[in-house]
């Protein structure tokens, strides 16, 4: 965690007893996200992809969480709670992102953090 990024020399603390982790999604996890997806700090974000009620975000995450789709998606958490979700994908894989990056094995990642 950043203490004091002011000054020349920035200080940090490290915290043990906080524990990060990501781990893949699960359909138990769809109705936390669907919470998340309603936040205005995320939904800023995501508006595009509709309004994001549950059977909207089952719909949409899925195949992801199946395997069938091209896109990993993750749910972050930090000492046991769920905070976040993150999902990752070969730009390639998607030819509307393709057209946006000059490698096609470029890994494109999107990530929100839940609750405000």
């Amino acid at each position: 965690m950043a203490v004091d990024l002011s000054g020349e020399v920035k200080k940090f603390v490290i915290d043990h007893d906080r524990v990060v982790t990501l781990r893949s999604m699960t359909r138990g996890d769809l109705p936390k996200v669907a919470q998340w997806r309603q936040q205005p700090h995320v939904l800023q974000w995501w508006a595009g992809d509709g309004e994001p009620t549950l059977q909207r975000v089952t719909e949409q995450y899925a195949a992801d969480i199946d395997g069938t789709s091209p896109t990993r998606i993750w749910v972050a958490e930090v000492n046991g709670r769920s905070v976040a979700f993150v999902q990752d994908y070969r730009v390639g894989d998607y030819p509307d992102y393709a057209l946006l990056a000059p490698d096609p094995d470029a890994i494109g990642l999107d990530y929100a953090i839940g609750d405000p």
